[in-house]
């Protein structure tokens, strides 16, 4: 049996954006890990999120509908998500 891995998330702010670098698989069985860093990020009433996908290596449907989900709440504020597959820094 294969042992499910956490997630490693690293989040930090450069410029006016919150940047969420994620690494592991990114899916239903360890995605209240970011919810719970989400929530920080949220109550401080930042706009604009940037998510650093390059060492994520598996999505599932609930890692694109927590994605979806952020957009909303962020519109609703006039701020913005980013995604990307590349070296933040």
């Amino acid at each position: 049996m294969e042992s499910v891995r956490e997630i490693d998330i690293n989040v930090k702010e450069l410029y006016n954006f919150v940047v969420i670098e994620l690494s592991g698989r990114f899916d239903v069985h360890n995605i209240s890990a970011l919810r719970t860093k989400l929530d920080d990020v949220f109550k401080r009433e930042e706009k604009f999120i940037a998510f650093d996908f390059k060492n994520v290596t598996f999505v599932d449907s609930t890692g694109i509908g927590l994605i979806a989900n952020i957009s909303r709440k962020l519109k609703d504020i006039d701020g913005e998500i980013f995604a990307s597959i590349m070296l933040m820094t």
